[in-house]
């Protein structure tokens, strides 16, 4: 296999995931910015268990996908090239191929923002229900006129 994912320091109770690529007899390491507790590491998978206490193992598990494919991207890249790439060139190829892979979403329009907006405002004001207990009523429109504020009709 030319790459894998190991935990970085299996001996303590959390550690850091990290990509090792070996390609034409040189070895690339980086690491994934994301750590797991070693219990809940699969070494035959290289993939984090989904348990309860671990609640970002899916995100870390669709991460880890997302670098396989820009690795094996990145392999067929240089497979044809004599020459074995250097550390930095090997990495900004594996960026550029892991950027256009999670470029795919569409982007937000002014519209999406403001529904996304109105929501959080909504999930805001349930929260504060739940948590006093009490109904919240919109308030009244009211004028402001020389300091005291008037009840509209």
């Amino acid at each position: 296999m030319p790459h894998s994912f190991q935990l970085h320091n299996a001996n303590s109770i959390k550690s850091s995931i990290i990509l090792v690529v070996y390609f034409r007899g040189r070895r690339y390491r980086k690491p994934l910015n994301e750590s797991t507790y070693v219990a809940d590491w699969n070494t035959k998978e290289q993939r984090c268990r989904v348990v309860k206490r671990n609640e970002l193992a899916e995100a870390i598990n669709e991460k880890i996908d997302a670098w396989e494919a820009a690795v094996k991207d990145t392999i067929k890249h240089f497979t044809p090239l004599a020459d074995t790439p250097p550390q930095e060139e090997f990495w900004r190829q594996f960026t550029s191929f892991f950027t256009k892979s999670s470029d795919k979403s569409p982007g937000t329009f002014f519209v999406d923002f403001v529904e996304d907006y109105g929501r959080k405002v909504e999930n805001r004001r349930m929260g504060l229900r739940r948590r006093t207990g009490r109904v919240i009523i919109n308030p009244q429109p009211t004028e402001r006129l020389a300091g005291r504020s008037f009840l509209l009709p």
